[in-house]
């Protein structure tokens, strides 16, 4: 469980890019078409919502996908649901539903609970044999996996405070519990999560020579994170940091199942932005 801040802090933060933005599995629904709702082809389709109301569809925090599912009709109630292959349109039959019926995607979370459940209320009638409703899901990373990442950063910012401030780290758990974590704290966490969570998914906008305004709107949320914590150490550890400066990767660590791990500052990387190892960024001299 995320302690120093919560996942939606980090998704309000990540939310202010303005190019590449990052989609969560609460929000991976990204287009919904009706391709045919009744036999008169030539009158207009009603109002999306009143035809299928996604807005009352569930998405689990495990879901975590990239595909398009197609509900054709093979009666006025029954459908069959297909994942579609996009670029050739290819149809694969997946699972079978009804409308009287809530339809529970084929694929579970770790609990053993379907990670889309599109209940009754979604549908209304008036369809018919061949009638098609289809969704496009677009998923950068689950927000489970978004708290791991959360996770990961609480444990670099601990370690960096028990290097300035001189207390070991704690062995059950992190330096603060959920309620009594110091704001500089907090807003630290949100900073830093968002910004390894951006890198890990869009490194190119970093490698790329033409720097994008994402560019220098999520380096400054490392900084800033830094400045929190070097501001909290000074003012509470026993000793004045000289700087704190955390890896432009996370390469310490790495959150399982994100890609194949997290580089540490390198010929591509260290012209880049900082790494921990290599400035001083906040040195007084």
């Amino acid at each position: 469980m995320a302690t120093y801040c919560s996942i939606q802090d980090v998704k309000d933060i990540l939310s202010n890019t303005i190019n590449e933005k990052v989609k969560f599995s609460e929000n991976s629904l990204t287009e919904v078409k009706i391709l045919k709702y009744n036999n008169n082809n030539s009158s207009p389709i009603p109002l999306l919502t009143a035809i299928f109301n996604y807005r009352l569809m569930f998405i689990d925090s495990e879901f975590y996908s990239n595909e398009t599912l197609r509900f054709k009709f093979t009666s006025n109630t029954d459908f069959n649901v297909f994942e579609v292959n996009d670029k050739m349109n290819n149809e694969y039959l997946i699972s079978t539903g009804s409308i009287n019926n809530d339809w529970n995607h084929p694929e579970l979370n770790s609990s053993g609970d379907p990670v889309l459940t599109i209940p009754t209320t979604c549908w209304v009638s008036g369809f018919v044999v061949d009638s098609a409703v289809q969704l496009k899901f677009i998923t950068n990373l689950s927000s489970k996996r978004g708290e791991a990442f959360i996770g990961e950063t609480e444990i670099m910012i601990d370690q960096m405070l028990s290097k300035q401030m001189l207390f070991k780290l704690n062995d059950t758990g992190l330096n603060y519990t959920f309620g009594a974590v110091p704001q500089q704290i907090s807003l630290a966490a949100k900073y830093l999560t968002a910004y390894y969570v951006y890198v890990s998914l869009y490194a190119n906008v970093f490698i790329s020579k033409e720097k994008s305004l994402d560019f220098s709107l999520v380096s400054r949320w490392k900084t800033k994170a830094e400045e929190l914590v070097y501001d909290f150490a000074n003012i509470k550890g026993r000793i004045s940091p000289s700087s704190i400066a955390f890896p432009s990767f996370m390469d310490s660590f790495g959150v399982d199942g994100e890609g194949p791990g997290f580089a540490t500052s390198s010929s591509v990387t260290a012209d880049i932005t900082r790494d921990a190892q290599v400035s001083n960024i906040l040195s007084d001299s």
